[in-house]
């Protein structure tokens, strides 16, 4: 039996319909496509970059002064 070949696929984040061309190459896949488009997969990281950010940012806030200065934060 023929494998078949596949086209399209839908990003489950973004719920449309796109080429396979717009999902990253990801040989662990059954599709040998990953499973989110490069947009959506991009805003992903971002939105994850931007939650660690926050919370090295309130890690620093707990610091104490003295511990600012020794680590060089003040």
């Amino acid at each position: 039996m023929p494998d078949i070949v596949q086209f399209t696929k839908r990003c489950p984040a973004c719920q449309t319909e796109k080429p396979v061309t717009d999902f990253p190459r990801n040989r662990s896949e059954p599709t040998g496509r990953g499973g989110y488009c490069r947009p959506c997969q991009r805003d992903a990281l971002k939105r994850s970059r931007q939650r660690t950010r926050e919370r090295y940012e309130a890690a620093v806030a707990l610091l104490s002064a003295e511990d600012r200065e020794r680590l060089g934060f003040a």
